[in-house]
């Protein structure tokens, strides 16, 4: 019997030298990635005092110039597409924190002003952009999954004919004076598909279980104020 315990400890022994140790962190790493880290955060500090005073001066000039719903718009716009632009991901972010209030904005801040209404166009279209050039310069694929690219070219083609075919019959011959049948057939193809590259954004922003329970409490958490608000306005 004490033989047997031996061989059981010298087993045990073994399989804890079999496993490979985590290796060490020097120090120099460390002070690196602290630089290195410190580097990033004063990077996104000067964007932000860089595009947050663009911003300002144009609402600035804005207010002085038009009205001053306008001048907070414009101000806030281009540092809004500044911002989405040059940290895409941040940007999704902004969009998805912005999109539940997007009504409350527009009607209730805005008054039912177009530029309000393509606001939260400011956060995403800027940040598509930027996905798509680093998906670029990486190789990486912009369509996900492949085999979604040709139902949805199959789709494009037929919006864009009937764009053509009726919108554009109803442009020439509109059936009330003033009527913008190309513009709003545009809004209504930008409304059908032009919300579709957030499958790609939504692929890369949440790649680890992190970020996917981060999603996640976010939403809830807006869809408890979006439920509070909905009674305040009620």
């Amino acid at each position: 019997m004490p033989k047997q315990k031996s061989k059981k400890k010298s087993k045990s022994k073994s399989k804890k030298k079999g496993k490979p140790a985590a290796p060490a962190i020097s120090k120099k790493e460390l002070a690196a990635r602290k630089r290195q880290r410190a580097k990033q955060i004063q990077k996104v500090i000067g964007d932000l005092v860089t595009y947050g005073g663009l911003g300002l001066v144009i609402g600035i000039t804005l207010f002085f110039v038009a009205e001053p719903k306008i001048a907070l718009a414009g101000g806030g716009g281009v540092a809004v597409l500044g911002l989405s632009f040059k940290y895409p991901m941040l940007g999704l972010w902004g969009f998805m924190i912005y999109m539940p209030f997007a009504g409350t904005v527009t009607y209730w801040i805005g008054g039912g002003s177009p530029i309000f209404q393509l606001a939260k166009d400011g956060f995403f279209i800027p940040a598509m952009i930027g996905i798509g050039m680093w998906c670029k310069q990486t190789g990486n694929p912009f369509i996900i999954p492949k085999a979604l690219k040709n139902p949805l070219y199959l789709l494009l083609g037929f919006c864009l004919l009937t764009l053509i075919m009726v919108n554009g019959a109803q442009q020439l011959q509109p059936r009330n004076p003033g009527d913008q049948a190309i513009a709003m057939g545009i809004l209504g193809l930008k409304a059908l598909i032009g919300y579709l590259p957030l499958i790609t954004g939504a692929y890369y922003k949440l790649k680890t279980k992190k970020e996917l329970l981060f999603a996640a409490r976010l939403t809830l958490i807006l869809a408890i104020i979006c439920c509070l608000l909905g009674i305040v306005q009620y």
